[in-house]
């Protein structure tokens, strides 16, 4: 099993439209992506008051990675271009193999 994880940190500048991203760019993800699941956490401020360093961490689960690149090489570059139209931010992902 295969888990994607695309990390949104905050940083100075930053844009991030929640909404659409929940309401739209999801929907996108699952309809191109087809993972069988996904998980969406958003960052809140900690009890001192601290932001978290992410406005949001999406965890997406595959059976296989053949089965995620196949599909995000047919899918990629519109959800790319997708991604403009909520946030300026620079992601980060991290592709991992579920062991335990």
């Amino acid at each position: 099993m295969i888990r994607v994880l695309i990390l949104y940190p905050r940083t100075n500048n930053d844009v991030f439209d929640y909404e659409y991203y929940v309401n739209h760019h999801i929907e996108l993800v699952k309809k191109t992506l087809e993972p069988f699941l996904v998980e969406i956490d958003k960052g809140i401020t900690n009890s001192k008051g601290s932001q978290s360093p992410y406005h949001v961490i999406t965890h997406m689960h595959f059976k296989t990675k053949n089965e995620l690149i196949s599909k995000y090489q047919e899918s990629g570059k519109v959800l790319e271009a997708d991604k403009e139209k909520f946030t300026n931010i620079q992601t980060i992902t991290q592709i991992s193999e579920i062991i335990g």
